[in-house]
């Protein structure tokens, strides 16, 4: 039912649909709170709606066995609570595009088994780079970009999130360097360090990042880029995957 123009509440939208498993609602224009109670839901998307108000603290309950979650582009306030991190299941978690702020929760490093993407992108986050994501070991997007994160980018990020594929820091705080230990994730097609207070040079070993190739042999359009917009750093010159903002 996305982009249906639907204008209800979101429990009398719902009702008492207990064995619903699957619901999009996608672009409507649904209010009230989230999350309503579906004890058997494993996808669900509720991005661009208007629902209001903070994450309800029983999320875990309400929705215990949700492998898809989508809440972005909604006017949700106040901290991510730390029962969401208790959904064992949870592959994807989209809460971009809200008013969330505080800081990005410890508890976090209980989804590090089975989490693969995380966008809590143009939100109000503060702190450091969270060291909750360390051992996320299946994480191929992380977006935390357009928060108030600060601090340096952390040296274990190469290995510890050796498997992410995109990787967006754009528009927060994050000062220092830019740690030679990206350069070991070689699954990397997109890093955005762009409007941040980031200084000194581009790591060499930038060019061996074998997932930015641009292969002139089969024609492909270049699959990776790395922005730094107008943070102080010294750019070499590299390979056509080096894109500024």
């Amino acid at each position: 039912m996305h982009n249906s123009s639907i204008s209800y509440s979101l429990s009398n939208c719902i009702g008492n649909l207990s064995s619903l498993t699957h619901l999009d609602l996608f672009d409507n224009q649904i209010y009230g709170k989230v999350p309503p109670l579906l004890p058997n839901v494993t996808i669900l998307d509720l991005s661009n709606n208007k629902i209001s108000g903070p994450i309800l603290k029983t999320i875990a309950h309400m929705i215990p066995f949700v492998k898809f979650l989508s809440l972005s582009n909604n006017s949700l306030n106040g901290s991510i609570p730390g029962s969401l991190c208790k959904m064992q299941n949870l592959f994807r978690l989209d809460l971009a595009f809200n008013t969330l702020s505080g800081t990005i929760p410890s508890s976090m490093g209980h989804l590090q088994k089975q989490l693969g993407t995380l966008h809590l992108n143009n939100n109000n986050f503060h702190g450091e780079f969270p060291s909750a994501l360390q051992n996320h070991t299946r994480l191929s997007i992380l977006d935390l970009g357009e928060n108030a994160l600060s601090g340096e980018i952390p040296s274990w990020i190469g290995k510890d999130l050796a498997a992410l594929q995109i990787l967006s820091l754009r528009s927060n705080r994050f000062n220092g360097t830019i740690p030679p230990k990206v350069c070991d994730m070689a699954n990397l097609h997109i890093l955005n360090v762009s409007q941040n207070n980031l200084s000194g040079t581009i790591p060499t070993c930038f060019r061996n990042l074998s997932g930015m190739v641009f292969n002139q042999r089969a024609r492909e359009t270049v699959v990776g880029s790395v922005s730094f917009g107008r943070d102080k750093i010294t750019q070499r010159t590299y390979p056509t995957i080096l894109v500024s903002a």
